[in-house]
């Protein structure tokens, strides 16, 4: 018995939300976890202040041994200039120092644990929703995709068979959109994300696409319309016979329980490709 994805992630991401309710122990476990890291974060901060004064330590010494009267000597020596101008306008025997400040050490805080535990329903309908409104928008892009796809096709039938009534491919083309639309509001928005997300969802939308190919090469037998000669196509395309067959179809696939809106669009790229084209 096959297992329906979109059912099984759902559950998923219950199981998901169980297994950190049960991890995070509740509010008792939570305390232990914040405890610990407060531990962690003043161990941290007093082993970087240590760091920060011992180093002011070093500088400072740096900076006595630079200001001492024997390196200024020699400096003075070292520039060419009288030595004894250190005493009238030197820094003297003190040389430059500045106070070390001891740095402060950052508090932390224990922050109070929460007494509440997960919501386990809600995050379950909120990945459902989540991913429902995720599969209808991919849903509303593909149709966009399609209408605009019909429109290059029927660019390229009046290029390539000037022949043939544009009103015959138009109307078809706005008929069957037409159904297309209908049949997109009638079924539910759940079942149709159902049906192109789940794996036996993909398998009966595998099946209706073989379904509607193998009934548009049979409109194309009954109809004669698998002649290369385009002046006979385009006669028959044209025909009263033609209107009623294609109509009889569209009623068919509209009330067709396995054939979604996606498969009309398919269905009627096919007549337009396979029909109108010149070959």
């Amino acid at each position: 018995m096959p297992i329906d994805p979109l059912t099984g992630q759902l559950i998923g991401q219950g199981v998901i939300a169980t297994a950190q309710a049960i991890t995070r122990g509740g509010p008792r476990r939570q305390y232990k976890w914040n405890k610990k890291a407060a531990e962690d974060t003043n161990a941290m901060n007093r082993a970087n202040a240590v760091w920060q004064l011992e180093e002011n330590k070093r500088i400072q010494q740096e900076q006595r041994v630079y200001d001492s009267p024997e390196n200024q000597m020699a400096r003075y020596k070292a520039a060419g200039l009288n030595p004894h101008l250190i005493y009238g306008g030197g820094s003297g025997s003190s040389g430059g120092t500045f106070p070390i400040s001891s740095p402060g050490i950052a508090p932390s805080r224990i922050d109070a644990p929460s007494a509440s535990y997960p919501d386990l329903a809600g995050s379950f309908l909120q990945a459902g929703q989540t991913m429902a409104g995720t599969q209808l928008a991919t849903q509303k892009a593909e149709e966009s995709e399609a209408r605009e796809a019909l429109i290059d096709v029927q660019v390229d039938i009046a290029k390539s068979n000037p022949m043939l009534n544009p009103a015959v491919y138009k109307s078809l083309t706005a008929s069957m959109i037409a159904v297309a639309d209908a049949k997109a509001k009638e079924q539910d928005v759940l079942w149709m994300i159902r049906e192109q997300t789940t794996d036996s969802g993909w398998r009966r939308y595998t099946l209706g696409s073989a379904k509607i190919e193998a009934e548009v090469e049979a409109l194309e037998q009954k109809l004669g319309l698998n002649t290369e000669d385009l002046k006979i196509r385009n006669s028959i395309l044209q025909s009263k016979e033609f209107d009623n067959v294609v109509k009889e179809a569209m009623a068919a696939w509209y009330k067709d329980g396995e054939l979604t809106s996606q498969h009309i669009y398919q269905g009627l790229m096919l007549m337009l490709t396979k029909w109108m084209m010149a070959r």
